[in-house]
C-alpha cells in the first residue's frame, strides 16, 4: 500500500534524523505535559511498529494531514498540546482580521504606538521582548520603538519576519481575551490556549502558555478559504500567509508552482510548522507537524519537510496522481 511505504518513509527519516533527541516532556516545565497517552489513528500495523520503536528512543513528533477532497484524515505521533513556538500567530493575524472585519471601527489602518513594556498576567509584572542586536534581526517592528506603524504593518511583520514584539502588541490592540474567544468559541479551535503573552515568563513559571495540537491547525487554515472573510480579507490573509521568510519545512520541497500559506516556528525545544498547500488542481490539503527535542535544529527542520513531502505524495495518489509532488514516487 502506498500509504504504509510513505508513512514508513516518514519514520526511517526521523529516526535516521534525529534519534539522538532526549524527551522529557514537550516544550514547557510542566509535569501535566509528561504523561499523556499517544493517539494515532489511519495508520496500520506496520507504522504502529515504527511508533514504538521512536518512543522508545524518546521522541516527540507528531503530524497530521487533513485532505477533504481525497478523504485523508490522519494523525501520526502524540496528539497533546504542543507549545506553539510561532506557529500560533497565523491564528491570531486570522483572528484580528477576523475581528476588524467585524467591528467596523477597527481599520487595519489603524495607528498603534510601538512600544517594549508588557503587564504579565501573573502579578501585573512588567516585562519585555528581547529585541536583540538590531544588525542581525529580521524584524521591522522594532525600529519603530515610540513611534507609531499602522495595524497591518504589525500583522505582517508578525508572519513574514515572525516578529514577537509586533505579536504582542497586536494582541493587546484587540484584547488576549477577545482573540481567544474568536479562536475557540467563533473558529471552534477549542485547543487553541492564548493563556498569555510571549516572554511572559512569570506566567512561564507558572505552567502557564500558549499551547495547540497539530489536528488545532488543520482545522484552522481552512478557515481562510471560508465565509468568514470577505474577499478583501482572504486577499490580505493569502498575501500575509505566503511570505515567512523561513522556509525550510513545509514548502522547502515542495514544486515552486505549489502556492503555500503556512506559518513556521521553533523555540529551544521546538520545531513546528503548519499551513495549506494547493496543488496544481487548486483543492488545498492540510499539514502540520511538531518535533520536539531535537538535537540539531537543521535536521529536524529537514524532517518536516521531508514528511510535507511525503504528504504530498500521499495526497496525489488518493487523488488519482492528478498531479506530480516534484519526486521519484
Amino acid at each position: 500500500m502506498l500509504s504504509s511505504r510513505i508513512f514508513i518513509f516518514i519514520f526511517a527519516l526521523l529516526s535516521s534524523a534525529i534519534q539522538a533527541a532526549q524527551v522529557a516532556h514537550w516544550g514547557s516545565d510542566c509535569k501535566r505535559n509528561r504523561t499523556e497517552p499517544v493517539v494515532h489513528s489511519g495508520i496500520g500495523e506496520k507504522q504502529q511498529i515504527i511508533l514504538d520503536a521512536l518512543a522508545s528512543e524518546s521522541l516527540a513528533v507528531s503530524y497530521h494531514l487533513y485532505d477533504p477532497t481525497g478523504n485523508l484524515d490522519i494523525s501520526v505521533g502524540r496528539a497533546i498540546p504542543f507549545h506553539a513556538a510561532s506557529t500560533f500567530k497565523a491564528g491570531i493575524l486570522m483572528a484580528a482580521v477576523y475581528i476588524s472585519q467585524s467591528e467596523k471601527k477597527k481599520s487595519l489602518r489603524e495607528m498603534v504606538r510601538v512600544r517594549n513594556s508588557f503587564r504579565s498576567v501573573v502579578g501585573r509584572k512588567i516585562f519585555s521582548v528581547p529585541l536583540g542586536d538590531k544588525n542581525l534581526r529580521q524584524d521591522k517592528t522594532p525600529e519603530y520603538l515610540d513611534g507609531e506603524v499602522p495595524l497591518y504593518f504589525l500583522l505582517q511583520d508578525m508572519i513574514t519576519n515572525s516578529s514577537n514584539l509586533a505579536t504582542n502588541l497586536v494582541i493587546e490592540h484587540y484584547g488576549r481575551k477577545k482573540i481567544s474567544r474568536v479562536l475557540r468559541n467563533r473558529f471552534s479551535l477549542r485547543e487553541f490556549h492564548l493563556r498569555r503573552l510571549l516572554y511572559d515568563t512569570p506566567a512561564h513559571e507558572r505552567c502557564i502558555d500558549i499551547t495547540v495540537t497539530p489536528r488545532t491547525y488543520t482545522s484552522m487554515y481552512p478557515l481562510i478559504f471560508s465565509d468568514f472573510f470577505s474577499q478583501e480579507s482572504k486577499q490580505f490573509l493569502y498575501e500575509t500567509l505566503s511570505s515567512p521568510v523561513h522556509r525550510e519545512g513545509i514548502p522547502a520541497l515542495l514544486p515552486s508552482h505549489f502556492s503555500v500559506y503556512f506559518k513556521p516556528g521553533n523555540t529551544g525545544q521546538i520545531v513546528a510548522d503548519a499551513g495549506a498547500v494547493i496543488p496544481p488542481d487548486g483543492k488545498p490539503y492540510y499539514f502540520s507537524a511538531f518535533i520536539a527535542y531535537y538535537k540539531n535544529k537543521t535536521e529536524a527542520r529537514n524532517a518536516i519537510a521531508q514528511a510535507s513531502l511525503a504528504a504530498c505524495q500521499m495526497v496525489a495518489a488518493a487523488r488519482g496522481n492528478t498531479f506530480s509532488c516534484g519526486a521519484t514516487e
